[in-house]
């Protein structure tokens, strides 16, 4: 957490529905690169494709970039048939 209010190149999304957070995900930005460091979705909301929705934003976010997972969340990445992952 303190990569994420320390340094501006580290970004935290937080999904929510209503006030629950459902899902987030924490990238590092390096020049064109965008590095999936952290994705999770909570247990209850687990294959409603809530991961594969927050993958999708990423890169309208980050439109233009490169967008690629680490070695902690390539699992997690190719489990949500993300091609382009």
């Amino acid at each position: 957490m303190k990569q994420y209010e320390n340094e501006e190149n580290w970004q935290l999304f937080l999904w929510k529905i209503e006030d629950d957070v459902i899902g987030l995900i924490g990238v590092q930005l390096k020049d064109q690169l965008v590095e999936i460091q952290h994705i999770s979705v909570n247990p209850s909301h687990r294959n409603q494709g809530v991961g594969k929705n927050m993958l999708k934003s990423i890169k309208q976010i980050y439109e233009g970039k490169t967008i690629l997972p680490n070695e902690y969340t390539a699992a997690f990445c190719e489990n949500c048939n993300d091609e382009e992952l």
